[in-house]
């Protein structure tokens, strides 16, 4: 029997005023391939897309597999010096216990925040904020993946110089 061998590619591509962009190419073929990505400028209000900063639930502790995704934010920085961010910081809670969320939320946010500047980011650029539970990705996790994308920091840029 003839098996087929799939190959997965997946690219990220940083580029100074444009939204970083993830693709996954996949392929039966190992061929030279061309793969084209559309770029997005920047702009004031773009979120930008880190999915796998991720936390320990009820703790502002930052998960180590989030560590690729902070490393592409550093670089992500180094490479646009001309924008601001702000760091927003989410929990998965339920309910409407708004001060404990909004606590943990803006930890979450400030511990990105301080990981920043350890990495060299000027922290005149960054600012950070929490966000409660009060945009979640899903409203009602009904799987523990979903629980933890709930648990998450969006950046999003509010000035570009």
């Amino acid at each position: 029997i003839l098996q087929k061998i799939l190959w997965k590619y997946v690219f990220t591509v940083t580029a100074n005023g444009y939204e970083q962009q993830k693709l996954t190419h996949r392929s039966f073929k190992l061929v030279d391939t061309i793969v084209k990505f559309k770029l997005v400028p920047l702009k004031i209000g773009s979120v930008l897309k880190f999915e796998n900063i991720r936390f320990v639930p009820d703790k502002a502790t930052i998960l180590e597999e989030s560590r690729s995704d902070i490393d592409q934010l550093i670089s992500f920085l180094t490479i646009n010096q001309e924008i601001d961010v702000e760091i927003g910081g989410h929990v998965n809670g339920l309910g409407k216990n708004k001060n404990k969320f909004t606590s943990l939320s803006k930890k979450r946010a400030k511990s990105i925040y301080k990981e920043l500047i350890l990495s060299g980011v000027d922290k005149n650029r960054l600012t950070y904020k929490g966000h409660g539970n009060e945009k979640p990705i899903y409203k009602v996790p009904t799987t523990l993946e979903q629980s933890s994308e709930n648990r998450r920091v969006e950046i999003t840029v509010v000035k570009i110089k």
